[in-house]
Formats: C-alpha cells, sequence, structure tokens
C-alpha cells in the first residue's frame, strides 16, 4: 500500500513540475516567450469536443513538440475561426479543404494511429490540455493565420516568411498572419 502511495506521489510531482516548467516556458510564470502574447477575445471554443479537435490537430501535425507550439498552431485554427475569411467553427477550420497536412493524408482520423486522440500518452495529453488552455485564453502568435515548419523550407524561405510583417518564431516554427505566396 505505501510502495501506491509512493509511486502516484512521484507522478504527482511530476506532473507539477512539468506544468510549472510549461508556464515558466510560455511566459506565464515570469520566463520569456518567443512569440507575442495577446489576450484572446470573442474565442469559438465552445464544446469538449472542440478541446478534442483542437488537442488530436496539435498532436498529428506536430507530435512531440512543446506545449508551446501545440497552444501555437491551436490559436491558428481559433484565430481562422474568428477571421471572416474562414470558416467560423473550429471543426470547420480543421476541415477545410487541403489546409493541414494531417488532415488531408487522413493521419488525423485514423484510428489505430499513435497519434489518434484516444491513444495519445498521459503526458501527450496533459501537455495539449496544458497548450488548450492557454490557447482558449491567450494568442502567442500575434494572430497568425498560417504556420510552417522551417524543416519543410531551405533557410532563404525561412528567413523570407519571418520578414513578413507580424511573422513569429516559435521554436522550429513560422507563424504568419498573412498568406506566404
Amino acid at each position: 500500500m505505501d510502495t501506491d502511495k509512493k509511486g502516484n506521489g512521484l507522478i504527482l510531482a511530476f506532473i507539477t513540475i512539468v506544468a510549472i516548467l510549461w508556464l515558466i516556458c510560455s511566459g506565464h510564470l515570469g520566463g520569456s516567450s518567443s512569440g507575442t502574447t495577446t489576450e484572446r477575445v470573442n474565442t469559438n471554443i465552445a464544446t469538449s469536443s472542440d478541446e478534442q479537435l483542437l488537442t488530436t490537430i496539435a498532436c498529428t501535425e506536430a507530435p512531440g513538440e512543446s506545449a508551446e507550439v501545440q497552444q501555437a498552431i491551436m490559436s491558428v485554427i481559433l484565430n481562422r475561426a474568428n477571421n471572416p475569411n474562414f470558416p467560423d467553427s473550429v471543426s470547420d477550420v480543421i476541415n477545410q479543404a487541403g489546409q493541414f497536412g494531417t488532415v488531408v493524408d487522413g493521419q488525423f482520423y485514423q484510428q489505430g494511429n499513435a497519434i489518434s486522440y484516444d491513444e495519445l500518452t498521459e503526458l501527450e495529453l496533459f501537455t495539449a490540455h496544458q497548450a488548450f488552455e492557454a490557447a482558449k485564453n491567450t494568442d502567442n502568435t500575434n494572430g497568425a493565420l498560417f504556420y510552417y515548419k522551417k524543416t519543410h523550407c531551405d533557410e532563404t524561405e525561412n528567413q523570407r516568411r519571418l520578414a513578413l510583417e507580424g511573422s513569429t518564431e516559435i521554436e522550429n516554427y513560422i507563424f504568419m498572419t498573412q498568406y506566404p505566396y
């Protein structure tokens, strides 16, 4: 019995440490964030299914990435849902034709995939939930509507995208307020 309590205590301590580190790294506890953070207004999050959709898209589009990157990807989707040039719901933004690679290739909907929502590890769900909680209240992308992973482009193209007005770099991603072409 004592061993079970110690094990549960260690798990709780680990989760607490991860949460504190995330808060520090995301700038919520005095750390510095690489992106510009603004308070979110008029968000379209209304249901737990929106959280599940945002968690799944963030984990499939950026598997293994930090909560800050996942928050930024969720922010792009929320920014689109609040922009008149895009569909007006989280589901419709995610399912808009040709917008997200993991939706296009079917990975987003694939059951039994290690990245599907039902099979995310506790740590992945915890990280994504922290990202969701942050994204529903703040936008760490400076209003971005588009993003790219820097490894998908050469250095010249990455610099061109970063030079666009409103661009923000978060880890290995570039978030932009305007379409780069």
